[in-house]
């Protein structure tokens, strides 16, 4: 990030995109993206912008949308170029068809890393730049799950079907349950919610049976927080209304639909990082495995978009499940 004027620089492939601005204001504890009209067509190159934190809603014919935060500081060029490079790195805009269902487009740039004094494993603030990536929109669910192991099944592999299936850290099968060839989900588990009681290795499998991948450490909290270092995907403000956690409803509770709690949304518009289920990530030891993001059993302290947690990776819990994301192709 170079000093000087506060300026943006942006270079997109295929270049002559259309960027409408958005500056995110506070409105009743959550950052909401207000739109300021439109910037200009890329190449824009050091184009003055104010500071402060902005959205950029990048157009193409017969691209994906793509949403781009940047945050501004004083003094601050926000000029897109990598590390070891001298030039802006072109944001690429995906064809319509790159994309596969309930994908999201995280671009290539700079995040605002850690930096929460409350957040359990933070470490210190820092700008770290990470390539483009592809993120899920929601958690994998039960439904999605439910497919892996009947796939199994199907395939001969009863006994990895076994291992892979959810079940309590210390009884039997939870979901494990045949029906001839097909696995049974329990009453109590909504169709829609997300998978859990699901061990690292589980999450891996079904991960590279989809043909995807675990999310990065990283990569996970950019999809949650943006880029501009915020407490939460929605902002700075807590309502326990805002995810699924320990105060959201009053007496007992557990997992929801995974589309249940429209204000969870991160700046890229990926859902439920903080509440419902938290879910493996790639990376670690043989050891420890970290997980990230909230669950429904969770205090408001552990719902913050910072906390890093690891675990054995054996352990299994009931608000912990996997989200998946792959490379671009």
């Amino acid at each position: 990030m170079a000093r000087g004027r506060r300026r943006l620089t942006l270079v997109t492939e295929p270049a002559g995109a259309t960027v409408e601005l958005y500056r995110y204001v506070e409105r009743g504890r959550r950052r909401v993206a207000e739109s300021a009209g439109i910037l200009g067509q890329t190449p824009l190159l050091g184009v003055p912008l104010a500071k402060g934190d902005w959205l950029l809603v990048i157009t193409a014919a017969g691209r994906a949308t793509v949403r781009y935060p940047v945050s501004i500081g004083r003094l601050e060029h926000w000029d897109g170029v990598a590390p070891g490079q001298s030039q802006p790195r072109k944001v690429w805009l995906p064809a319509l068809d790159a994309l596969r269902a309930g994908e999201i487009y995280v671009p290539c740039g700079w995040y605002q890393r850690g930096g929460d004094a409350m957040a359990s494993g933070s470490g210190r603030s820092e700008r770290v730049w990470l390539d483009a990536f592809m993120i899920n929109r929601f958690a994998v669910t039960n439904r999605e799950y439910q497919a892996f192991l009947d796939a199994l099944v199907a395939a001969g592999d009863l006994e990895q079907a076994q291992r892979c299936a959810p079940r309590e850290q210390t009884g039997g099968p939870f979901v494990g349950s045949r029906d001839g060839l097909r696995f049974v989900l329990p009453e109590s588990w909504p169709a829609d919610g997300p998978v859990v009681d699901i061990d690292w290795w589980c999450a891996d499998a079904y991960a590279r049976w989809s043909g995807a991948r675990l999310l990065g450490n990283d990569e996970w909290e950019k999809a949650a927080r943006g880029v501009d270092g915020r407490m939460y995907p929605w902002g700075d403000g807590f309502d326990a209304t805002f995810s699924r956690m320990r105060d959201s409803v009053q007496g007992l509770s557990s997992t929801t639909a995974v589309d249940s709690h429209p204000v969870d949304e991160s700046p890229y518009g990926v859902r439920g990082m903080a509440g419902n289920a938290c879910t493996w990530c790639a990376g670690g030891s043989p050891e420890r495995r970290p997980y990230r993001g909230g669950a429904w059993a969770f205090h408001q302290a552990s719902v913050r978009s910072a906390c890093r947690f690891l675990a054995d990776p054996s352990y299994r819990y009931f608000g912990l499940g996997v989200r998946i994301g792959r490379d671009l192709d």
